[in-house]
C-alpha cells in the first residue's frame, strides 16, 4: 500500500515534481484519508518510519556541495589503521584531516582497505587521497601536491640475510602485502619466492616467526610494525632499496574544480613549510624517520 500511494502521488501531478522527503512526508501523513486508506492509527506512524528511511538525494546534494572533499586513506599501519579502542589513526590519515581543516573543509577522511579504496576512487566515493607517487597513481590521478615526504621501498631482510643486489632476492621467501606494489621488475617478476599476506602488520608476525626471511614495501613501515611486537634493528639485516618516492596528495581527474584544487594546494604547502607534516610523521615513526621512510 505504502508504494502504490507513493506512486500515486508521483503519477498524479501535471508538473515534474522534486522528489524530496518533505515532500513525500507531507503527502503520506497529511493527504486525504480517500488517498490512503489509513484505518489503523498505527498506520500513520508506519508511514512516517518508511519515509524517514528513503533517501533525500536533495539533502546528499546540498552536502556534497557543503563538504566537497572526501578522502579515502589506505588501511595500512602506520599509514592508517584502528586502535584498539576503534578509534582511526594513522599518519596519512592525520596529515588528510589536517589539509581538510587548513582549506577550510569539514574533516571527511575515511580508512579503506586498499582494493575497496581504490574502487571508491573509481566511483568517486572518495575523490583525494595520499599516495607514493608510483606510475600507476600518477597516470590516473591529478598530482596536486607532493606533502614534502618520501617513503623508501624496497626488501627488508632478517638479521644474518645480505642483500647486495636484486639477484640476492630469487634465493629468499619475501612476504608482500595485499595492494603493494612499487617497483616493476619486483612487482612482475614470477621467479621470486612472495608469500601474499593481509598487511604490514601480518608480514611483520611472519618475519619474526621465520616463517618469510623478507618483507618488501615502505621500509620505515615494517620498522614500525616490527617495533609493535618487540622487534628492533637489531633483528633485521640492511635493506635493498629498489626506489624511493615522494608522497603526494592526489585527486581523481574530472570531479574538483580548479578552485578546489587550488584550496587543497595552498594547505599542504603552508603545512609542509611551517613544519606540520614533519610533527605529524614523527608522532608515529619518531625523529629518525621524518622523511616518511
Amino acid at each position: 500500500m505504502f508504494f502504490g500511494s507513493l506512486m500515486y502521488f508521483l503519477s498524479s501531478r501535471d508538473t515534474p515534481v522534486s522528489i524530496s522527503l518533505p515532500s513525500i512526508l507531507h503527502h503520506l501523513l497529511f493527504c486525504p484519508l480517500r488517498r490512503l486508506s489509513m484505518r489503523r492509527r498505527g498506520d500513520k506512524w508506519m508511514y512516517l518510519l518508511i519515509a524517514v528511511l528513503l533517501i533525500d538525494m536533495d539533502s546528499v546534494r546540498a552536502t556534497e556541495q557543503l563538504n566537497p572533499i572526501r578522502f579515502g586513506i589506505m588501511g595500512q599501519s602506520p599509514y592508517g589503521f584502528f586502535s584498539e579502542a576503534g578509534i582511526p589513526k594513522g599518519y596519512l590519515y592525520d596529515i588528510a584531516n589536517a589539509v581538510l581543516e587548513e582549506a577550510g573543509f569539514l574533516q571527511d577522511t575515511v580508512i579503506l582497505p586498499h582494493k575497496r579504496l581504490m574502487s571508491a576512487l573509481i566511483a568517486k566515493e572518495r575523490n583525494c587521497s595520499l599516495f607514493a607517487s608510483t606510475p600507476l597513481i600518477s597516470e590516473q590521478n591529478i598530482l596536486v601536491e607532493p606533502i614534502g615526504k618520501s617513503v623508501r621501498l624496497g626488501v627488508l631482510p632478517r638479521a644474518g640475510i645480505h642483500l647486495n643486489d636484486y639477484e640476492d632476492l630469487k634465493s629468499i621467501s619475501i612476504a608482500v602485502a595485499r595492494g603493494v606494489a612499487f617497483h616493476p621488475r619486483f612487482d612482475n617478476d614470477n621467479t621470486l619466492n612472495k608469500v601474499k599476506t593481509k598487511n604490514y602488520y601480518q608480514d611483520a608476525l611472519m618475519l619474526k616467526r621465520g616463517r618469510v626471511e623478507a618483507v618488501a614495501g615502505a621500509i620505515g613501515s615494517h620498522l614500525h610494525n616490527l617495533k609493535k611486537i618487540g622487534w628492533g634493528a637489531d633483528n633485521v639485516g640492511t635493506p635493498l632499496i629498489l626506489t624511493e618516492l615522494p608522497i603526494w596528495l592526489v585527486c581523481i581527474k574530472n570531479d574538483l574544480s580548479k578552485d578546489l584544487i587550488g584550496r587543497l594546494r595552498i594547505a599542504v604547502q603552508s603545512l609542509r613549510e611551517r613544519g606540520a607534516i614533519t610533527d605529524i610523521v614523527e608522532d608515529y615513526l619518531g625523529k629518525a624517520h621524518g622523511e616518511l621512510q
